[in-house]
């Protein structure tokens, strides 16, 4: 169990970034309104990195699916190996448990209900076998992508020269679409049942640090890298 006092602190943190998090949407919609307003543009008039013509193609992307599946592999083995787990028999479980503990019966009992806290120690297992077979995969991707058809990551727009002004238009661009982002959302969650993500199964019932790092590193740092860089990056 985590102490009080250290969950306290957790969740002091917590919010502080989910204001910061406020504030800046407000700061970048003021910002972004009074440019519109002087008929001044949003972004730099030059392009941060010059756009490259792609230079891979089908194989690169084949190369790719290889180095998905056998990272996938790599790093479950590994974590079985390392933690002493079986991730098949957890995935499992997991979603047995998460099955019983959704009933309107079961969300009514206390966190410390063994059935809840084993779904949320199978769902850390799970983010953190995730969030390795994300740093596998990256840490490859340069070389892959060199292999198969001589490209680097500035191919893909990251430079090394100006990223301090990319994060700056990145920065702004996040905070100006959140809030479209979360009404779609809320849109959304009136067609669809709402589904909680392994990570809310994960600190519903324990905010521990251990818990939260495994959340940010695999859900918050490594997962959208991954998704911007193959969807964006090189299938589009």
């Amino acid at each position: 169990m985590t102490p009080p006092t250290l969950q306290a602190v957790l969740y002091y943190l917590v919010a502080l970034l989910l204001e910061a998090i406020l504030f800046g949407m407000l700061a970048a919609w003021v910002w972004a309104g009074s440019r519109m307003i002087r008929g001044r543009g949003l972004l730099p008039g030059e392009a941060l990195v010059p756009p490259r013509p792609a230079r891979w193609g089908g194989g690169t992307l084949a190369a790719l699916l290889v180095l998905y599946i056998a990272a996938q592999a790599a790093a479950g083995s590994a974590y079985e190996a390392i933690v002493g787990v079986d991730l098949k028999e957890i995935t499992g479980q997991f979603r047995e448990g998460r099955d019983e503990v959704e009933t309107p019966e079961a969300a009514a009992r206390p966190a410390e209900d063994p059935a809840k806290r084993r779904v949320a120690r199978d769902a850390m297992h799970l983010m953190a076998w995730n969030a390795a077979f994300n740093t596998l995969f990256l840490a490859l991707l340069p070389l892959t992508l060199r292999l198969t058809s001589r490209s680097r990551l500035r191919d893909l727009g990251l430079s090394p020269t100006r990223w301090p002004e990319q994060v700056k238009v990145g920065l702004a661009a996040g905070l100006l679409v959140t809030p479209a982002i979360y009404a779609i959302h809320s849109l959304a969650l009136r067609v669809y049942p709402p589904r909680l993500h392994p990570v809310q199964d994960m600190l519903r019932v324990e905010f521990e640090p251990r818990m939260a790092v495994i959340a940010i590193l695999s859900a918050v740092v490594l997962a959208p890298i991954f998704e911007e860089t193959i969807f964006r990056g090189l299938i589009q």
